[in-house]
Protein backbone atom coordinates (compact mmCIF):
# COMPACT_ATOMS: atom_id res chain seq x y z
CA UNK A 1 0.00 0.00 0.00
CA UNK A 2 2.62 2.41 0.97
CA UNK A 3 4.53 1.66 -2.45
CA UNK A 4 1.31 2.44 -4.55
CA UNK A 5 1.26 6.02 -2.28
CA UNK A 6 4.85 6.80 -3.06
CA UNK A 7 3.90 6.13 -7.08
CA UNK A 8 0.69 8.22 -6.52
CA UNK A 9 2.16 11.07 -4.95
CA UNK A 10 5.19 11.09 -7.82
CA UNK A 11 2.54 10.79 -10.81
CA UNK A 12 1.18 14.05 -8.96
CA UNK A 13 4.56 15.62 -8.99
CA UNK A 14 5.05 15.31 -12.80
CA UNK A 15 1.88 15.84 -13.72
CA UNK A 16 2.53 19.48 -11.78
CA UNK A 17 5.90 20.00 -12.99
CA UNK A 18 4.57 19.83 -16.43
CA UNK A 19 1.40 21.32 -16.57
CA UNK A 20 1.31 24.43 -18.98
CA UNK A 21 1.52 27.77 -16.70
CA UNK A 22 -1.68 29.68 -15.84
CA UNK A 23 -2.33 32.42 -18.93
CA UNK A 24 -1.06 36.02 -18.36
CA UNK A 25 -3.96 38.19 -18.05
CA UNK A 26 -2.93 40.57 -20.97
CA UNK A 27 -2.16 43.84 -20.16
CA UNK A 28 -4.90 46.27 -21.67
CA UNK A 29 -4.40 48.20 -24.99
CA UNK A 30 -2.67 51.83 -24.51
CA UNK A 31 -5.13 54.25 -24.96
CA UNK A 32 -5.41 56.10 -28.60
CA UNK A 33 -3.03 59.13 -28.62
CA UNK A 34 -5.10 62.64 -28.49
CA UNK A 35 -6.08 63.80 -31.76
CA UNK A 36 -3.93 66.62 -33.24
CA UNK A 37 -5.65 69.83 -33.00
CA UNK A 38 -5.54 72.81 -35.53
CA UNK A 39 -6.86 76.57 -34.74
CA UNK A 40 -8.99 77.70 -37.76
CA UNK A 41 -9.65 81.53 -37.33
CA UNK A 42 -12.83 82.42 -39.70
CA UNK A 43 -13.83 86.10 -40.59
CA UNK A 44 -15.81 87.87 -42.82
CA UNK A 45 -15.62 90.31 -45.69
CA UNK A 46 -17.32 93.27 -46.18
CA UNK A 47 -20.21 93.16 -48.22
CA UNK A 48 -20.33 89.13 -48.72
CA UNK A 49 -22.31 86.72 -46.43
CA UNK A 50 -19.92 84.32 -45.07
CA UNK A 51 -19.28 82.89 -41.52
CA UNK A 52 -16.59 83.90 -38.84
CA UNK A 53 -15.04 82.51 -35.52
CA UNK A 54 -12.40 80.81 -34.08
CA UNK A 55 -12.38 76.82 -33.12
CA UNK A 56 -9.65 74.34 -32.37
CA UNK A 57 -10.44 71.98 -34.62
CA UNK A 58 -9.37 67.98 -34.93
CA UNK A 59 -7.29 66.92 -37.72
CA UNK A 60 -7.46 63.26 -39.31
CA UNK A 61 -5.19 62.01 -42.53
CA UNK A 62 -6.24 59.57 -44.50
CA UNK A 63 -3.75 56.99 -46.24
CA UNK A 64 -5.17 58.98 -49.65
CA UNK A 65 -3.83 61.68 -48.37
CA UNK A 66 -7.13 63.67 -48.13
CA UNK A 67 -7.20 65.82 -44.54
CA UNK A 68 -10.35 66.63 -42.81
CA UNK A 69 -11.08 69.43 -40.00
CA UNK A 70 -13.60 68.76 -37.58
CA UNK A 71 -14.91 70.37 -34.22
CA UNK A 72 -17.75 68.98 -32.67
CA UNK A 73 -16.68 69.71 -28.48
CA UNK A 74 -15.29 66.59 -28.43
CA UNK A 75 -11.71 65.09 -28.29
CA UNK A 76 -10.21 68.87 -27.04
CA UNK A 77 -12.52 70.22 -29.95
CA UNK A 78 -14.40 73.37 -29.99
CA UNK A 79 -17.87 73.42 -30.02
CA UNK A 80 -19.32 74.13 -33.58
CA UNK A 81 -20.58 77.66 -32.70
CA UNK A 82 -20.34 80.85 -35.48
CA UNK A 83 -21.25 83.65 -36.57
CA UNK A 84 -23.63 83.42 -40.02
CA UNK A 85 -23.82 86.33 -42.24
CA UNK A 86 -26.52 84.55 -44.70
CA UNK A 87 -28.65 87.10 -47.60
CA UNK A 88 -27.73 89.99 -45.52
CA UNK A 89 -28.45 89.00 -41.98
CA UNK A 90 -26.19 88.25 -39.44
CA UNK A 91 -26.35 85.99 -36.13
CA UNK A 92 -24.26 83.75 -33.96
CA UNK A 93 -25.42 80.34 -34.12
CA UNK A 94 -24.72 77.26 -31.70
CA UNK A 95 -23.77 73.92 -32.37
CA UNK A 96 -26.00 72.47 -30.17
CA UNK A 97 -29.08 74.63 -29.41
CA UNK A 98 -31.94 72.95 -26.91
CA UNK A 99 -32.33 69.48 -25.90
CA UNK A 100 -36.10 68.96 -25.12
CA UNK A 101 -37.85 67.12 -24.53
CA UNK A 102 -35.58 64.54 -22.41
CA UNK A 103 -37.24 61.20 -20.91
CA UNK A 104 -34.19 60.01 -19.73
CA UNK A 105 -31.94 62.96 -18.35
CA UNK A 106 -29.14 62.14 -20.17
CA UNK A 107 -26.43 65.09 -21.50
CA UNK A 108 -26.73 65.00 -25.41
CA UNK A 109 -24.33 62.56 -27.13
CA UNK A 110 -24.75 64.75 -30.47
CA UNK A 111 -23.21 68.12 -31.09
CA UNK A 112 -23.21 70.20 -33.78
CA UNK A 113 -20.35 69.75 -36.58
CA UNK A 114 -18.12 71.83 -38.42
CA UNK A 115 -16.39 70.47 -40.98
CA UNK A 116 -13.87 70.80 -43.68
CA UNK A 117 -12.10 68.88 -45.54
CA UNK A 118 -8.86 68.93 -48.25
CA UNK A 119 -8.52 67.00 -51.21
CA UNK A 120 -5.20 64.58 -51.68
CA UNK A 121 -3.43 67.56 -54.11
CA UNK A 122 -4.14 70.09 -51.16
CA UNK A 123 -7.38 72.04 -52.17
CA UNK A 124 -10.40 72.90 -49.85
CA UNK A 125 -12.84 70.29 -50.96
CA UNK A 126 -16.06 70.83 -48.56
CA UNK A 127 -17.08 73.14 -45.76
CA UNK A 128 -20.23 71.48 -43.90
CA UNK A 129 -21.86 72.96 -40.51
CA UNK A 130 -24.64 71.62 -38.84
CA UNK A 131 -26.05 74.13 -36.34
CA UNK A 132 -28.80 75.17 -34.17
CA UNK A 133 -30.26 71.44 -33.18
CA UNK A 134 -32.70 70.06 -31.44
CA UNK A 135 -32.08 66.67 -30.41
CA UNK A 136 -33.46 64.34 -27.12
CA UNK A 137 -32.92 61.58 -25.84
CA UNK A 138 -36.54 59.50 -25.57
CA UNK A 139 -37.41 56.51 -23.77
CA UNK A 140 -38.79 53.13 -25.77
CA UNK A 141 -38.81 49.42 -25.13
CA UNK A 142 -35.71 48.73 -25.55
CA UNK A 143 -34.12 51.50 -23.37
CA UNK A 144 -32.84 55.02 -24.26
CA UNK A 145 -31.90 56.44 -28.16
CA UNK A 146 -31.19 60.24 -29.11
CA UNK A 147 -33.06 61.66 -31.92
CA UNK A 148 -32.50 64.43 -34.52
CA UNK A 149 -35.76 66.90 -34.09
CA UNK A 150 -33.97 69.84 -35.99
CA UNK A 151 -31.21 70.79 -37.45
CA UNK A 152 -29.95 73.17 -39.76
CA UNK A 153 -26.86 72.62 -42.16
CA UNK A 154 -25.49 75.16 -44.67
CA UNK A 155 -22.40 73.28 -46.83
CA UNK A 156 -20.72 74.08 -50.22
CA UNK A 157 -22.26 73.49 -53.26
CA UNK A 158 -20.88 70.49 -55.46
CA UNK A 159 -19.15 71.83 -58.55
CA UNK A 160 -20.68 69.75 -60.90
CA UNK A 161 -23.05 72.29 -62.91
CA UNK A 162 -21.70 75.64 -61.62
CA UNK A 163 -20.31 78.02 -63.34
CA UNK A 164 -16.23 78.51 -62.92
CA UNK A 165 -17.23 82.10 -60.94
CA UNK A 166 -19.51 80.21 -58.02
CA UNK A 167 -17.31 77.03 -57.49
CA UNK A 168 -15.62 76.53 -54.18
CA UNK A 169 -12.10 78.17 -53.98
CA UNK A 170 -9.49 79.13 -51.58
CA UNK A 171 -7.40 81.48 -52.29
CA UNK A 172 -5.20 84.26 -50.33
CA UNK A 173 -6.97 83.36 -47.30
CA UNK A 174 -10.19 83.53 -48.93
CA UNK A 175 -12.78 81.11 -49.08
CA UNK A 176 -15.44 81.65 -51.74
CA UNK A 177 -18.01 79.67 -53.62
CA UNK A 178 -21.66 78.30 -53.19
CA UNK A 179 -23.19 77.57 -50.17
CA UNK A 180 -26.93 76.40 -49.79
CA UNK A 181 -28.59 76.16 -46.44
CA UNK A 182 -30.74 73.41 -45.56
CA UNK A 183 -33.39 72.49 -42.90
CA UNK A 184 -34.26 69.59 -41.27
CA UNK A 185 -37.32 68.92 -39.19
CA UNK A 186 -38.43 65.89 -38.25
CA UNK A 187 -42.56 66.68 -37.58
CA UNK A 188 -42.89 68.47 -40.80
CA UNK A 189 -44.57 66.72 -43.65
CA UNK A 190 -42.18 67.27 -45.37
CA UNK A 191 -38.56 66.99 -43.15
CA UNK A 192 -36.19 68.50 -45.30
CA UNK A 193 -36.76 71.59 -47.17
CA UNK A 194 -33.83 73.83 -48.82
CA UNK A 195 -33.47 77.14 -48.07
CA UNK A 196 -31.36 78.67 -50.08
CA UNK A 197 -28.70 79.55 -51.77
CA UNK A 198 -25.96 82.36 -51.45
CA UNK A 199 -22.57 83.15 -52.66
CA UNK A 200 -20.12 83.52 -49.37
CA UNK A 201 -16.92 84.81 -49.03
CA UNK A 202 -14.89 84.83 -45.86
CA UNK A 203 -11.28 84.83 -44.84
CA UNK A 204 -9.85 81.22 -43.00
CA UNK A 205 -6.88 81.03 -41.30
CA UNK A 206 -5.68 77.15 -41.23
CA UNK A 207 -2.19 76.20 -40.39
CA UNK A 208 -1.81 73.07 -42.95
CA UNK A 209 -3.96 74.54 -45.96
CA UNK A 210 -1.41 77.44 -47.92
CA UNK A 211 -3.85 79.50 -49.33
Amino acid sequence: MRRWTILIMVAMSLALATAPAAAKKPDPPDPPPPPELAEVTMSLVEGADGLAGVLDMKVEESRGGVVEYLADGTGGSSPADLVLRFEGSQEHHSGLATLEPNDCDLAPLYEGIFWLQRDRNGELAAVVWHFDMNVSWNMGRKGCSWVVNERYTISSVDDRGLPEEQQLTYTNGVVSGTFNLHLYDADADEPHVDLGRTYMEFELTLPTIDG
